[in-house]
């Protein structure tokens, strides 16, 4: 199960403001969120809902349909993390949109000895990594709300520079507040240069958020920080590492493709989902909602 769809994630997006319910039987359970939008309300399931196969979709989505008909949604959105084939898509009248969560991510298997998994490191990270704390850098783990301000300096930085946007400072921030959220700074001689977001759940750590000073990005503060937090999920008694997000593009234009070949210089290996479905229950609206998704994207896009 995916972090995005446990009772942990559930509270903080009541704390959030969301509208949330939960669903489950024997052979599945889900985490649903409803959605408001100007021609109406819909039930997102971020990489839900959970099942075991293909062949449990349908009870699933028996379960679901029943909710969002009693709360007038226009439309069913989900991701399961379990592959769909066209033919499970098809008779469960699935439509294929556009990805809201990363079909794709980097997984680096934390079973493997310490050796095994730093031998997995190119070369270059290797020795960043082993050499660190003779420059002067420390490493501390924080659950400090000051500290989340070290991460939003810099990512706002990182949106200004590469054009893209984050969530509200206050949806960041609050997340600080839960048990499954942690920073970690990262310093060079007592000052702050860059923090991370983890996100820790049963036997995996996600890695959520990270910025770092391009003041000193000489010191490969990134491969050092990302190396820590690795061993430290590792000695925890984490099994996987989940580096949230990548592209199975081999297009060199595809703007995934430089963050996922660095994920998968630490030793990792892409694990793809299904990717995003819409059930259509009210057709009229879908197709007004979805003529008025494309006018916003194209805007923003006139916009930049």
């Amino acid at each position: 199960m995916n972090i995005l769809q446990t009772e942990a994630w559930e509270k903080f997006l009541k704390e959030e403001g969301d509208e949330t319910y939960r669903l489950e039987d024997q052979n599945y359970s889900a985490l649903c969120v409803l959605k408001n939008t100007p021609v109406g309300n819909y039930l997102f399931l971020p990489y839900g809902p959970n099942i075991q196969s293909e062949k449990d979709l349908k009870s699933a989505l028996k379960a679901v349909t029943k909710l969002a008909e009693e709360k007038e949604a226009v439309f069913v959105r989900i991701e399961p993390t379990t592959a769909l084939s066209e033919k499970t898509a098809s008779t469960n009248f699935l439509k294929k949109v556009k990805d809201v969560d990363p079909k794709s991510t980097v997984v680096l298997d934390l079973t493997k000895s310490e050796d095994e998994i730093l031998q997995g490191f190119d070369k270059k990270k290797r020795q960043y990594y082993r050499n660190y704390k003779n420059k002067g850098i420390t490493i501390r783990q924080s659950k400090d709300l000051k500290d989340m301000e070290i991460l939003l300096h810099y990512y706002e930085g990182l949106t200004d520079k590469r054009s893209f946007s984050i969530h509200e400072k206050s949806y960041m921030t609050n997340q600080i507040k839960f048990d499954f959220a942690k920073l970690y700074v990262i310093e060079l001689e007592g000052e702050a240069i860059g923090a991370s977001l983890i996100y820790d759940q049963d036997d995996t750590r996600y890695y959520a958020y990270a910025a770092y000073s391009e003041q000193h990005k000489n010191h490969h503060t990134n491969d050092i920080l990302l190396a820590q937090m690795i061993f430290d999920a590792k000695a925890d008694g984490k099994k996987v590492f989940d580096f949230w997000g990548a592209t199975t593009s081999e297009d060199p234009n595809d703007p995934w493709f430089g963050f996922t070949k660095y994920k998968l210089s630490f030793g990792g290996e892409i694990k793809t989902y299904a990717g995003t479905y819409d059930l259509v229950l009210n057709k009229a609206k879908y197709g007004l909602y979805s003529a008025l998704r494309k006018a916003n994207r194209i805007k923003r896009k006139l916009l930049k």
